[in-house]
């Protein structure tokens, strides 16, 4: 290996892209406007934009009138929320069409996680049923909470 005298180098470092901030206007695997539907134009215009710190995205059945979560499908940016998130998701219920079926309804859950945006942190929860339609039933049963945490 030669050294060549009178050269340097300094190592370079990668310069960090500036990655647009998550928010459910710019995040593509949220359900954003399945959500808009639950708030005002004017609410809707000020949370679309609003940073959040990470989701859930779960997929399971529907029991009763009860999700129960089966698996975790993703969790941004990683799974320090999961436990927090299955917490919330036991909460919400859903009042599934099953015309004519005895297999369990499917349904898909998101958690979307806020800190200190809105003097606290929030956790956004929809939940909706999937892979299900039958003739004369309209619509599909959809959940929606917002919780302090």
């Amino acid at each position: 290996m030669a050294l060549l005298a009178g050269c340097s180098s300094s190592p370079t470092v990668p310069t960090q892209i500036d990655a647009p901030t998550p928010s459910l206007a710019s995040d593509k695997r949220l359900p954003a406007a399945e959500i808009q539907s639950f708030y005002s134009p004017i609410l809707w215009a000020k949370l679309r934009g609003e940073p959040f710190k990470g989701f859930v995205v779960a997929e399971g059945d529907v029991q009763g009138s009860r999700f129960v979560a089966r698996r975790i499908l993703e969790s941004y940016p990683d799974g320090s929320r999961n436990g927090l998130a299955l917490g919330f998701l036991t909460n919400v219920a859903l009042n599934v069409s099953t015309v004519g079926t005895n297999l369990q309804p499917k349904a898909m859950a998101y958690v979307v996680f806020y800190e200190g945006n809105f003097d606290g942190d929030m956790a956004l929860i929809y939940a909706k049923q999937v892979g299900y339609s039958a003739p004369g039933v309209s619509g599909v049963a959809r959940f929606f909470a917002a919780r302090r945490y």
